[in-house]
């Protein structure tokens, strides 16, 4: 009987206090006491977030969303913090929490199509963003992120477009000026890459990649004076890229001024000795001077970095048969023709 009078009052005491709780969510006092608590306690987060102390925030959020559990915007700036501290599955459950209950939410959309760009799912995140700006999320960083993705895809002219309305939306993004310069050089609008790169530059002149970049194009249009330049300023920034040390010989090389190519080709190998492709050029520089054992030296060190490497194993035949060593010629010709190197196979005739 006792245990029985136990039961009940434990059911009575449950039942109770389920009636309380609606009694209280029903409580127009109670409902105004929850929504100031809330507006105190997501005041106090988006004050963490300016301060940039992210981790009081957080706390803060998880108290506003106590008293308003769906609430859109405490949700989004939570997913927000947890995007920023890397944790996507804690982010993508807010924002998918959002579009469940605001599918109209176009920043919610946005922060989905980040969350599956850090996943490295493309034509996901492409979705994602394509929905957002859909729904009027329309700011230069949508547009931006889009480009991107259009540009991973192949979707070279919706990319400019995108890169475009950033640029409209921003002048002064350097980024968006960098990213549609190499868009353009995919499309083979080289002026217009090189008009790109000049703003890039001209917007934030530590643009190291942009120094980097516009300096290979000028090569290819020729203008090697104006690429030395340009990778001249990059070495200024950072003066242990060695490639920018590689890109600076190759355009010295490219001048026939091959003593500064061998500097440039030395100072990169210095900085990084298991780069194989400067000490190609290295190479190919002494060849030029006709300096051919220690041309075939750095080939060597070249292909015992990557013996997979076609053109060192073509070069150094080159060389071999200049030296009289034709049997180790044909060899590295062979090499070079069994790694893909077809023009190989017309020496390899020769040797026949």
């Amino acid at each position: 009987m006792n245990r029985l009078l136990g039961c009940i009052l434990v059911l009575f005491f449950l039942a109770a206090g389920e009636l309380a709780a609606q009694t209280v969510s029903a409580d127009p006092v109670s409902k105004l006491r929850n929504q100031r608590n809330y507006a105190q306690a997501y005041n106090q987060a988006i004050e963490a977030i300016k301060a940039g102390d992210y981790s009081q925030a957080a706390v803060f959020l998880d108290k506003a969303l106590e008293y308003s559990a769906n609430a859109p915007e405490a949700l989004l700036q939570r997913a927000k913090i947890f995007l920023t501290y890397q944790d996507y599955d804690a982010s993508l459950q807010d924002v998918e929490t959002i579009l469940k209950n605001k599918p109209e939410t176009g920043e919610a959309w946005y922060l989905k199509g980040i969350l599956w760009m850090m996943r490295d799912s493309v034509p996901q995140a492409l979705q994602c963003l394509n929905e957002a700006i859909r729904r009027n999320y329309t700011t230069e960083e949508a547009f931006f992120y889009r480009g991107v993705l259009k540009n991973l895809q192949g979707e070279y002219n919706g990319a400019i477009y995108d890169f475009t309305m950033a640029i409209d939306k921003n002048p002064n993004h350097a980024m968006a000026f960098h990213e549609r310069a190499s868009v353009r050089r995919l499309v083979k609008d080289l002026q217009g890459a090189l008009y790109d790169y000049r703003m890039a530059v001209g917007l934030d002149s530590t643009f190291l990649a942009a120094y980097n970049n516009m300096g290979q194009l000028k090569m290819i249009l020729g203008d090697f004076q104006g690429a030395v330049d340009d990778f001249s300023r990059t070495i200024r920034l950072d003066p242990a890229n060695n490639q920018a040390y590689n890109n600076r010989g190759q355009a010295f090389y490219l001048m026939g001024d091959y003593p500064k190519a061998v500097e440039d080709f030395y100072a990169a190998v210095v900085i990084d000795s298991a780069y194989a492709a400067a000490w190609n050029n290295l190479a190919n520089a002494y060849a030029k001077m006709e300096k051919y054992e220690e041309a075939t030296n750095y080939y060597t060190k070249a292909l015992q970095i990557d013996s997979g490497f076609a053109v060192a194993w073509l070069n150094r035949g080159f060389v071999n048969e200049l030296l009289g060593k034709l049997e180790n010629a044909c060899s590295d010709w062979n090499k070079a023709l069994s790694l893909g190197r077809m023009e190989a196979g017309k020496y390899v005739k020769e040797c026949k």
